[in-house]
């Protein structure tokens, strides 16, 4: 926790609700760098960057509100993908076997991440 009380969990959260369609590089850095200023530990700076992208993914599948993909859903398919743009990219299969859904439902949740 930072001294203002903001954990990292937190600074992640906000930092996608800022930047809801991505970020450029020196977004980035510019997040690195706030990071420092909070006194949150930056010296993995590859985990911190897949766990926001973990987040910006969950935010993504949050605001899909796809009927049937909940909380427990949503958090496997973070976990197994990682990044929307690896679930974009992954087939209906993929995504049906990796996330433990119904096929219908996994074209469904496709179809409207990729628009």
């Amino acid at each position: 926790m930072s001294r203002n009380g903001q954990t990292l969990s937190d600074s992640l959260k906000d930092f996608v609700v800022s930047h809801p369609d991505g970020w450029g590089h020196g977004d980035w850095e510019e997040f690195l760098h706030d990071l420092k200023r909070k006194d949150l530990d930056t010296a993995d700076e590859v985990a911190i960057g897949a766990a926001l992208e973990r987040e910006h993914l969950l935010a993504k599948l949050d605001r899909a509100s796809v009927k049937g993909l909940g909380p427990k859903r949503r958090s496997v398919l973070a976990d197994r993908f990682g990044r929307l743009w690896d679930l974009q990219q992954a087939s209906a299969e993929d995504v049906a076997r990796e996330g433990g859904l119904p096929q219908p439902l996994a074209e469904e949740l496709l179809r409207v991440i990729r628009q």
